[in-house]
């Protein structure tokens, strides 16, 4: 009997307080490393006068190619995204590692969900921090009166 690994999940708003957590923002909170990044499926937006042809990168992803990066690069392409709105990016330990062990999805530009593999300790660090961003601290306009 074969057993899946397990892994630890979380799930936060792609939307806090009226602003937009963006890929680069998702990413500073992994954290920097040395794991081999592949984006397996995305649906978005580029930053204005970037280089990034999200049309023939949605085409490619489509035809069943998919895109590899390491950090630093994934980094650079994360800076020309506007917006992901559906996509799927997954880790793994380098070289030729068939197991992921982080898998980040931004669903509907609604949700960000990211799930990392139990045993490794820096990819559950990084949901850890991830899990941080849907506890904010309510603005005092929304917060209760006293005694309310």
């Amino acid at each position: 009997m074969v057993c899946e690994p397990a892994y630890v999940k979380v799930t936060v708003p792609a939307w806090i307080h009226g602003h937009y957590v963006g890929l680069r923002q998702i990413l500073d909170l992994v954290g920097s490393n040395t794991w081999a990044w592949r984006l397996e499926d995305f649906h978005g937006m580029s930053r204005s006068g970037s280089a990034l042809d999200v049309l023939d990168l949605e085409e490619r992803l489509t035809r069943g190619a998919s895109v590899d990066f390491n950090w630093q690069q994934l980094l650079r392409f994360a800076d020309q995204v506007h917006q992901m709105i559906d996509g799927r990016l997954v880790a793994r330990t380098p070289p030729g590692n068939a197991e992921d062990i982080l898998v980040i999805e931004a669903l509907d530009s609604s949700l960000w969900t990211v799930a990392a593999r139990q045993n490794v300790e820096p990819a559950v660090a990084a949901v850890q921090r991830i899990a941080g961003l849907s506890v904010r601290t309510t603005p005092q306009s929304e917060r209760p009166s006293p005694g309310v």
